[in-house]
């Protein structure tokens, strides 16, 4: 696999995690999730806290979709079929 195709795999995917960090927090707080809603828009910095937490959850959820996506490729052996996976 180029160089080139794995940076767009890497893209994609770290982009898929990300919107769906933004999809699980934003839920968070619209059904108020362990009273999380109301203590983030009770505080005097709600900004900060909902800035942390979609940041923060934003870089965990695209950590894990680009590491799935890296595992999910295998091992690459002299096959005419390119990518090869252990069993």
């Amino acid at each position: 696999m180029t160089d080139r195709r794995l940076l767009k795999l890497l893209f994609w995917n770290g982009s898929a995690g990300i919107i769906g960090a933004f999809a699980f927090v934003t839920l968070l707080f619209f059904f108020d999730i362990a009273g999380l809603g109301r203590l983030a828009s009770g505080s005097e910095s709600a900004w900060w806290v909902a800035v942390l937490l979609y940041c923060g959850t934003a870089v965990t959820f695209g950590s894990v979709a680009m590491g799935v996506a890296i595992m999910k490729l295998g091992v690459e052996r002299d096959s005419p079929d390119g990518l090869w996976l252990d069993d």
